[in-house]
């Protein structure tokens, strides 16, 4: 795994007009976690920049001299903030590691490959998961999880225990979430969403009062947010806010 090393010092002032006066001196508010406590720091914004603009991204180990006199400490990006509007980096989170320990991380996953299915049977790729929850020792976490599909076949799931993972990389996703999958036009199009059908239910069950000449009874409550909803991957955007 690539390894970078920014400069970055301590800062004691916070909220609002503080980061402004940091941002407009070419530098960002940043947060590093895992001391026993929660560390606010402040680093030049062009440095962080170029430091995840390699070819690892921002699955990178960062190194940190904090000058707490416990030498380097050794980190990974744990979320970066944008400005909604101008898209400049305004804030960042890191996570503390320890080099000889395994760490918990979400990585990008990259279908690779012609499937059988698509290239002899006309079906099309429909992806269920981008990212995958892993652990792994610091020095082998790659930038993603390549899956070749080539294999996979018309009317064909491949779930989490179908993906081959790299030597020392352990999914913490349920085995039987569905990963990629193949199948005809037609079908991904007739193909309820778990978000349609359970959309349509509550519809169903209202309408049947209403057709015998009763008006149906209002819902009670506000509706409970959709499951399955994605995290955002390491290193993705955030909207700004934190200080």
């Amino acid at each position: 795994m690539e390894t970078v090393t920014i400069t970055v010092d301590k800062r004691t002032d916070s909220g609002k007009k503080a980061s402004a006066a940091l941002r407009r001196a070419g530098r960002i508010p940043c947060v590093i976690y895992g001391l026993g406590k929660s560390e606010k720091l402040a680093v030049n914004s062009a440095a962080l920049s170029k430091a995840l603009s390699g070819p690892s991204g921002a699955h990178v180990i960062i190194q940190l001299e904090l000058g707490d006199g416990k030498g380097v400490h050794s980190a990974i990006l744990k979320e970066l903030q944008y400005h909604p509007i101008t898209d400049r980096l305004v804030h960042a989170d890191l996570m503390e590691i320890d080099l000889n320990k395994p760490i918990r991380v979400k990585l990008p996953l990259h279908f690779e490959g012609d499937a059988v299915g698509v290239k002899v049977k006309g079906g099309e790729i429909r992806v269920h998961m981008r990212d995958m929850n892993v652990e792994c020792m610091p020095s082998v976490m790659p930038q993603s999880l390549k899956v070749n599909i080539a294999e996979l076949d018309l009317n064909k799931v491949w779930h989490v225990s179908d993906i081959k993972l790299p030597e020392g990389i352990v999914t913490r996703e349920a085995q039987e979430s569905a990963v990629v999958s193949c199948m005809t036009i037609k079908e991904m199009k007739e193909a309820p969403t778990a978000a349609a059908v359970d959309a349509a239910a509550p519809a169903t069950t209202a309408a049947a009062p209403a057709a015998a000449g009763k008006a149906a009874p209002a819902a009670a409550g506000k509706a409970a947010p959709a499951a399955g909803g994605k995290a955002p991957a390491a290193g993705g955007k955030a909207p700004a806010g934190k200080k």
